[in-house]
């Protein structure tokens, strides 16, 4: 029981995360919010670098062996949103055009950030 606890908190704290890192990247668009761009910067530069380093989200990997230590056949496939946009929405999506769909999300925040702190510095 303690183990499906822990999964399930490492699970909203991921989804926080996510949600983070994609609702930064809107907030920062606002010149209001200008104030935040260093700060999504090193949340994202963060993600990007532990990602690159390891492969993958190490919460992916934590949430996967929690889930294991209490239903030893469960299969989150190394993917959180593959797992959760299949349980939530029924849509399978493969591993490889979730990780293009991500890159592709995070590299265009990463640029966006980037190109607002250029901007609002002159």
């Amino acid at each position: 029981m303690r183990y499906k606890f822990l999964a399930n908190v490492i699970m909203v704290v991921h989804f926080a995360w996510i949600a983070l890192l994609i609702v930064g990247t809107v907030f920062i668009v606002d010149a209001a919010h200008r104030w935040y761009i260093p700060w999504h910067l090193t949340i994202l530069s963060g993600t990007l670098i532990v990602n690159l380093i390891l492969g993958s989200c190490p919460l992916t990997v934590w949430e996967e062996k929690l889930r294991k230590k209490t239903d030893p056949v469960a299969n989150l496939n190394n993917s959180f949103l593959a797992t959760y946009i299949n349980s939530l929405v029924g849509i399978k999506m493969s591993e490889g055009l979730l990780f293009w769909i991500t890159l592709i999300i995070k590299s265009a925040s990463y640029v966006i950030s980037i190109l607002l702190l250029t901007i609002f510095k002159q």
